[in-house]
């Protein structure tokens, strides 16, 4: 993905230990995600802010994001949509 050196990873502090050391031994700096102690999920006004920042890094770099999310009103914000359907994407 280009990850590297100088860049900044946001990374939930709910996740296993694995996903940290990933973005350490490419060279960047994990950074926590402010997340809901009780449902591990970002408030909107995060959300918001991750999701700009990673829109913002997609479309520079020329690079595909994986999100899978159940907050419709991020969604509309991305350039191309798949659903998961009874086991098939659509």
């Amino acid at each position: 993905m280009g990850v590297g050196k100088g860049d900044e990873v946001v990374v939930s502090g709910h996740t296993f230990i694995a996903t940290w050391l990933a973005v350490s031994a490419a060279g960047a700096t994990p950074v926590a995600a402010d997340v809901d102690e009780r449902t591990g999920n970002l408030d909107p006004e995060t959300a918001d802010q991750v999701f700009s920042m990673l829109m913002k890094a997609v479309r520079e770099r020329g690079v595909a994001a994986l999100v899978a999310t159940h907050n419709m009103a991020l969604v509309k914000n991305f350039d191309r949509t798949l659903r998961l359907e009874n086991g098939a994407l659509k």
